[in-house]
């Protein structure tokens, strides 16, 4: 009986000796995997790559935004021009309507 008792006691405290081991490994990779969180930014890849294109199509926005008022300072100049030379060509028409009859009438 005290021969079994002894085996069963070396038994359990090999079992113990390796939860023992099991546990103070647990609790090194939870301490690495801790570190290794800490140590990382707060952003994960994947929300930097989405945040650095997010920037890249508010810059290209932007860039779409100055070009489009520049076509339409553009725009307008040209339109302005182009009023001011009907306006030109009105005035000779008139012009070259009066001195055709300016020279009829002489």
């Amino acid at each position: 009986e005290v021969q079994r008792l002894a085996k069963e006691l070396d038994e359990a405290q090999s079992r113990n000796r390796r939860l023992d081991d099991l546990l103070q490994n647990t609790r090194g990779t939870v301490e690495q995997m801790q570190t290794m969180k800490s140590q990382m930014p707060s952003q994960s890849p994947d929300t930097e790559a989405m945040q650095s294109i997010k920037e890249d199509l508010e810059r290209e926005r932007a860039e779409l935004r100055r070009h489009q008022q520049d076509l339409d300072g553009q725009r307008e100049r040209w339109q302005d021009e182009r009023e001011t030379l009907q306006r030109q060509l009105d005035e000779a028409m008139v012009a070259r309507e009066d001195a055709a009859k300016t020279a009829t009438a002489a």
